[in-house]
């Protein structure tokens, strides 16, 4: 599932590494947290959604537990994690996920239980290589508490906003948080359908994923997984020079938030990790055939700028013409992709101004509806697969649109 406009698909996140991690396993590399999660009355809970956080607050990796209430969270770097488990009854559901291979079930009639209790949840660490058991989890009774989304979904180091999640059920006396160092809270309130709380979001904030909690003073909790998103200032362009030369030519674009490790596209020219200093980016015109083309610089984060028609190659190959005399069809940058998920026909050029910040909308962080396809793994690994990407996307955007690929 993705949203139209949004770009953080292209980056890779903790929870795709964890997925690629648990489909092509090297042990040496990663560890995993297991255990079982039970109900109160006896018997596995099947289908809860059981997180790992890592110390900076950011949901790192999940899965669903298996018929029996057993789960491996698997993928997880060295380091401390937060444990809990969650029934999928919203925003996320059984059917947002890809079950139809192992037949899973997914049991909602619990409550939110956190590994050692949600007001102080017992600190997991995790060693390269080797597995944490945590035994036996008892799940807490099911509770009316709900969180379904929030706004916005994303924000800026620097920042100083109010973020709001809807819900039902909450009570005034609720604590509300949210994960991660890098947030100072300001003032927070609690009705019976929400919660707001307004932040300063430091400097320091780590880019990445962040979660709500909210917990009451009987114990029981909701979490909005992954509901906050910190990420850097889109990049924008204000100039280009020179606006002319032959391949090789060195080219310096002007603008903001020109990160490192970004790329720069011209044409059907891809340079990866031009020189950049934050507001420069220097680079050689790549070799493409003679012609004027849009130049595009896009960070890390998959957050780009686009200035049309903004350099003419001149002394390359001259491009050769189809049957019928049609010229071939411009190079495809990411602007092209900016509302469409798929290349479309070409459409008849429109006027656009001359810098266009392509900073993607308030899409998923998580995964699309594709399904890995290793060598053949059992039913019951495969299950757990999808949860997070998709948890992690669903649970902060209601409309989504399904990508087949």
């Amino acid at each position: 599932f993705a949203v139209a406009g949004d770009t953080r698909l292209r980056s890779l996140e903790k929870d795709d590494v964890a997925a690629a991690s648990t489909v092509y396993q090297n042990g040496s590399m990663f560890g995993s947290i297991s255990g079982a999660i039970l109900a109160s009355g006896g018997g596995g809970i099947s289908g809860a959604h059981l997180v790992a956080e890592d110390s900076s607050g950011a949901p790192a990796s999940s899965t669903l537990s298996h018929a029996d209430g057993t789960f491996s969270i698997q993928g997880l770097p060295q380091g401390s994690y937060t444990v809990y488990a969650e029934p999928l009854d919203g925003p996320v559901v059984g059917h947002n996920l890809s079950l139809g291979i192992s037949g899973q079930k997914i049991d909602t009639g619990f409550g939110t239980t956190f590994f050692g209790g949600a007001s102080n949840p017992t600190s997991v660490f995790v060693n390269t290589g080797s597995n944490t058991s945590l035994g036996t989890i008892t799940a807490r009774a099911q509770t009316t508490m709900r969180l379904s989304s929030s706004s916005p979904s994303a924000v800026h180091p620097g920042d100083t906003t109010t973020i709001t999640a809807s819900g039902a059920g909450l009570d005034s006396q609720d604590t509300p948080s949210i994960t991660g160092s890098g947030f100072t809270i300001t003032s927070s309130a609690v009705s019976a359908g929400s919660v707001s709380l307004t932040v300063s979001v430091g400097s320091n904030a780590l880019t990445g994923l962040h979660s709500i909690h909210v917990v009451r003073l009987s114990g029981d909790a909701r979490v909005l997984t992954g509901a906050v998103e910190v990420r850097n200032a889109a990049p924008s362009l204000s100039a280009i020079s020179p606006t002319s030369g032959t391949p090789g030519t060195p080219i310096t674009l002007t603008g903001k938030n020109l990160g490192s490790g970004g790329t720069a596209i011209l044409g059907s020219g891809i340079v990866e990790s031009p020189s950049a200093t934050g507001t420069t980016a220097s680079f050689a015109c790549p070799t493409v055939d003679s012609g004027t083309y849009d130049v595009t610089f896009q960070n890390a984060d998959g957050q780009f700028a686009a200035i049309k028609k903004a350099f003419t190659v001149t002394g390359g190959s001259s491009p050769s013409a189809p049957s019928g005399g049609n010229s071939p069809p411009p190079a495809i940058t990411p602007s092209a992709f900016a509302n469409n998920p798929t290349p479309a026909p070409t459409a008849p050029a429109q006027s656009a101004p001359s810098s266009v910040p392509m900073g993607g909308g308030g899409g998923g962080g998580g995964g699309s509806s594709c399904e890995l396809e290793p060598a053949p793994v059992p039913a019951s690994t495969l299950a757990p697969l999808a949860a997070l990407a998709l948890a992690l996307c669903l649970a902060r955007f209601g409309r989504a649109r399904t990508i087949s690929s």
